[in-house]
């Protein structure tokens, strides 16, 4: 079956750092779990941290590799984890 080379990535650099963003995905993925956790609900996250773990982490990587840029990609994780990690650190400072 032919396929056509506009839908592979034109540079090795490009390929890397949307993996290394999938990786950085699965981060803020946790995070989201944290956050669920620290709100009250630790109990039920447990419970479906097995199940809502890969759904979240997956949807996240399918979003990283249809966005054309890595840059945005890059902003995108990078401004949602420290968004998280501020919010984690507020309900950790609160309680």
């Amino acid at each position: 079956m032919p396929t056509f080379k506009k839908y592979f990535l034109s540079s090795n650099w490009v390929r890397a750092s949307k993996f290394v963003a999938s990786i950085l995905g699965g981060v803020v993925t946790i995070l989201f779990h944290v956050i669920a956790a620290l709100m009250g609900y630790a109990d039920y996250v447990m419970l479906s941290v097995w199940y809502t773990f890969p759904i979240i982490w997956v949807t996240i990587i399918t979003l990283i590799y249809w966005n054309k840029s890595a840059w945005k990609v890059w902003a995108v994780l990078v401004s949602v984890s420290a968004l998280c990690s501020s919010i984690i650190y507020v309900l950790k400072t609160s309680s």
